[in-house]
């Protein structure tokens, strides 16, 4: 693990922020001055569960994952960062502690905010406290979605789901649509609540739907058939 000094990656991280983008440039700069810029490696544990969260962590480069320990010593992962800007929303008043653990999945860069910076911060610009507030309730839902349709939905329509996803957050406008999966296929396994084994029937099972794999590339004739296998209409 190491640190360094302000970098343009971080800017722009920032910038992606949800919460962070109505903000000044110059307030953005201020935060990525006053906080900590580290880089990490494969399987380094940024926070537990149960932790203070004396630290904001922005995801600047790499990967990320949410996850919860388990007594079996299984784990059950949550989501996955990838995209600069992600992160997860703790409350910036005093002794709010992380709900789950979050590890890297390879090296990584990533933004410390401490959270006294981010408390004088709400104190300063109101409409951050309201962006926070509005992203921590949804970060909340797309929770209780994920466990919700691991009992209502088939492993198919999960499967359609994240894939869609993928196409709908990072506006994919080319068709066909091809990308490559930004996780790990026993990562994404996980996720949805699978083996891998499972997970390469069920992506055999969409070359119906208009799907086709090559290796961790992913083709989608059609993204609104995958929708509505998703939604099951």
């Amino acid at each position: 693990m190491g640190s360094d000094d302000n970098h343009p990656l971080d800017q722009a991280a920032l910038a992606s922020a949800p919460i962070f983008q109505n903000l000044p440039d110059q307030v953005r700069d201020e935060i990525c001055h006053l906080s900590t810029h580290l880089q990490v490696g494969k399987g380094h544990r940024i926070f537990s569960a149960g932790q203070l969260a004396e630290s904001l962590y922005v995801l600047v480069d790499g990967q990320l994952k949410l996850f919860q320990d388990n007594l079996d010593e299984q784990e059950n992962i949550i989501d996955v960062f990838w995209r600069a800007g992600e992160m997860l929303l703790v409350s910036p008043q005093a002794q709010s502690v992380f709900p789950v653990c979050c590890e890297a999945l390879g090296r990584a860069r990533i933004l410390c905010i401490p959270t006294a910076l981010m408390q004088s911060l709400v104190l300063e610009h109101p409409d951050l406290a309201v962006s926070m507030i509005t992203e921590m309730a949804r970060q909340k839902r797309n929770v209780q979605c994920l466990v919700a349709e691991l009992k209502s939905k088939t492993v198919l329509q999960r499967l359609a789901g994240f894939l869609y996803g993928i196409i709908e957050q990072d506006l994919c406008m080319t068709r066909p649509v091809h990308f490559s999966l930004p996780v790990p296929r026993q990562v994404l396994a996980n996720i949805i609540g699978v083996s891998a084994e499972k997970l390469s029937v069920n992506f055999g099972a969409l070359k119906a739907y208009g799907v086709s794999t090559q290796r961790r590339r992913v083709y989608i004739q059609d993204p609104e058939i995958l929708k509505k296998l998703h939604r099951n209409m």
